[in-house]
């Protein structure tokens, strides 16, 4: 099995020594070339003073001025941006990047400190993980033989390709890569797909799967099923209480206490299936989460047989008279889901959740994977029947699972989702009002969303609400999630489909099995730690220091490997949506579209094209016929001598210059009769803050 260096090293402790065969058994090296490559890598860093080696062992050592870094070129350099929050990033001149490309994780060394506004400079030391190892590229003919020119033009490489190519010269294809540069030698890929002639004409899904690599396969070695597991663990039997099966969820609802009723949220836990520290584990935590577009879906791990009972996370609410939540109380379990649940059971538990989980939600013909909140953080409104009773139950067993890991001070993976910054908002309140709305001034969801669902522009709407949304993201550290409207939460409810899930299931096992019930042995007042009742009772730590520092370890670097693959994921989701909406529209150039303005800069004004949420820039060159200023309290550009403006909410016809269908964008001008003054759009009152 390959393995990074950074997986190396991350499995070398600094404080004791390491014999080879336990690195091979924690790094899968399960035959004779994955020892060898072991093997070669530990001379390698050996020489490089990274790893030192004593008596047939090794262990890790510190480098002074070096550090973790990941690599980006941006406007012709390369920088690396340090992991650290708030360090400078550094320059690396093209002589000091070594074989490294863009997007690597890197040990850099820093060579000249930043000083008098000059960013510190620096040499890639060590590649410590690749992040390209498959691309789009066209195939193009060299005097040295075929080779692969990437699409991405932050990637300024070729990949050299076997002379097997030659029928598919200057073809789109999805190429892996099979070695990477080493000393002079360039990098060698194999094509693995062939995507067509252009982005233009290949399948969108496919060719948006492939630009991110998001079409790895199993290892071979991967069991073909998952074994349901999870006897051997101490848990209580609910198999013979009626339960109703909602997707993925089980939920039960009994009578309660004072005329109340005990509500059962019954979670499918993993942490049997899945035991750390195997291939499937590491499979799981590299893939991140599952992901699809469109009919193709790329699985977190191999698939769960179909099973009428499993091993459960059992969530038992209490819920007064009124309908208010309690107490609640946390269970590990067996469940037996009812073929047939009973009418009563299925319209007591629709009720009340419909009439008091309510959220607002976004309306997003997308595929979704897990039965709580979309990607973007929010609800989906489309939901109906048991997928918006099952949407709703899973959001508020996540909220409460949170509420009782922060009460515990355990070390979770929380789920953060910030507001929109307070001029991103204002900017896209200034589009509403421009449109005849009436947004509320603070934003407010439960009004803003059904007010932009109603408009005749609610695609590009709600599209423009999404860009000044801030992504939902895991964290070490509780907080407020915006989308959902909860503090605090956390994803725990889809194991088999999120990495993160399954480390805090993992965390609740800790819990279950070693969580302490009292300050010390001396103590006579107890509490009881999978209950509710415990929260702002507990001064001390749950978890034996051991566990609680092993496990909280574990989240830290888990952390930006699963932040960098849900951006991977969320790119792909935007990139497929718009790329959807241009062959829908079959634009071409040349062609006159109606579109609304709905952002100004200095160097031009961003045109969305009407009923879609494709947008494209009209660049302040192609308006020859005046010299234009940019005015940002309006949010217009300006003519000097016309007074002809260009304004957030104008509609006007614009002109298709050129589509990309790789990178989704539109490059748009002006019809040709709009260059004289006379036919331009209305001009607006000087801004008085330019005066």
């Amino acid at each position: 099995m390959p393995f990074s260096i950074a997986e190396l090293l991350g499995n070398l402790p600094e404080d004791k020594l390491i014999a080879p065969k336990v690195l091979a058994k924690k790094l899968f090296c399960e035959d004779e070339n994955d020892r060898l490559r072991l093997k070669i890598a530990l001379d390698a860093l050996t020489k490089l003073e990274l790893v030192t080696e004593e008596f047939g062992k090794y262990r890790r050592v510190t480098v002074p001025d070096v550090v973790k870094a990941r690599l980006r070129f941006s406007r012709g350099s390369f920088w690396a941006i340090q992991e650290e929050p708030g360090a400078a990033d550094i320059y690396i001149p093209a002589r000091y990047l070594g074989t490294a490309w863009h997007g690597d994780r890197g040990l850099i060394k820093v060579m000249r400190k930043g000083r008098n506004r000059r960013s510190p400079e620096g040499e890639v030391f060590v590649v410590l993980e690749r992040a390209i190892t498959a691309l789009v590229a066209q195939v193009q003919r060299t005097e040295t033989g075929y080779v692969a020119k990437p699409m991405d033009e932050r990637l300024n490489i070729t990949v050299a390709l076997p002379e097997t190519v030659a029928e598919w010269e200057e073809q789109l294809v999805y190429v892996t890569i099979a070695r990477y540069p080493l000393a002079q030698l360039p990098a060698q890929g194999v094509v693995k797909r062939v995507l067509g002639p252009d982005a233009g004409r290949a399948d969108p899904a496919t060719l948006v799967l492939c630009k991110h690599n998001l079409l790895s396969e199993m290892p071979e070695t991967l069991p073909k099923t998952l074994a349901p597991t999870g006897d051997e663990l101490p848990r209580q039997d609910y198999r013979e209480r009626v339960t109703w099966g909602l997707g993925h969820l089980a939920v039960s609802w009994e009578p309660g206490a004072d005329g109340g009723r005990l509500l059962g949220i019954h979670i499918p836990d993993a942490t049997g299936s899945i035991p750390p520290e195997t291939l499937v584990d590491w499979y799981a935590s590299q893939q991140g989460a599952s992901f699809g577009l469109a009919e193709t879906r790329v699985p977190m791990t191999p698939p769960l047989p179909v099973r009428t009972e499993w091993p459960s996370l059992s969530l038992w609410v209490a819920v007064d008279s009124t309908g208010e939540i309690g107490t609640y109380r946390l269970e590990p379990g067996w469940v037996r889901v009812t073929a047939t649940p009973p009418a009563e059971l299925v319209q007591g538990v629709t009720e009340w959740v419909m009439g008091t989980q309510t959220a607002p939600g976004l309306t997003l013909a997308e595929p979704q994977l897990t039965p709580d909140e979309h990607p973007t953080g929010f609800p989906l409104a489309q939901l109906t029947g048991e997928q918006a009773v099952a949407q709703r139950l899973a959001i508020l067993a996540n909220h409460l699972l949170a509420r009782h890991m922060q009460a515990l001070q355990l070390p979770g993976l929380f789920r953060v989702q910030p507001p929109p910054d307070a001029e991103a908002w204002e900017r896209y309140r200034f589009l509403l009002t421009e449109l005849g709305l009436n947004p509320p001034e603070q934003l407010d969801t439960r009004i803003l969303l059904p007010m932009i669902q109603a408009h005749e522009w609610a695609p590009l709407l709600q599209d423009l609400f999404l860009e000044i949304l801030k992504p939902p993201t895991d964290s070490l550290q509780p907080g407020a999630h915006f989308g959902v409207g909860r503090e605090p939460y956390l994803h725990g409810v889809a194991a088999f489909d999120r990495y993160a899930d399954l480390h805090n299931q993992r965390v609740l096992w800790a819990l279950f099995t070693q969580g302490k019930d009292r300050k010390s042995p001396r103590s006579k007042e107890t509490i009881d730690p999978r209950s509710s009742t415990c929260h702002g009772r507990v001064d001390w730590p749950v978890l034996p220091p051991s566990v609680q520092e092993e496990l909280y370890h574990r989240a830290q670097q888990l952390l930006p490997q699963l932040q960098e693959r849900e951006r991977a994921h969320r790119q792909a989701r935007e990139d497929y949506r718009h790329l959807v909406w241009l062959h829908r529209c079959q634009l071409s150039p040349g062609q006159t579209v109606r579109g609304l303005v709905v952002g100004v800069e200095s160097y031009g004004f961003f045109v969305a094209i009407q009923h879609t949420p494709l947008q494209g820039l009209v660049h302040v060159t192609a308006l020859k016929n005046d010299w234009y200023e940019f005015r940002p309290k309006q949010q217009a550009l300006v003519g000097r001598k016309t007074n002809a403006t260009f304004a957030v909410g104008t509609v006007l016809e614009v002109v298709v210059k050129g589509i990309d269908y790789y990178r989704q964008q539109v490059d748009l001008v002006l019809p040709p009769e709009m260059t004289t003054p006379a036919e331009l759009p209305d001009a607006i009152p000087p801004d008085t803050a330019a005066e």
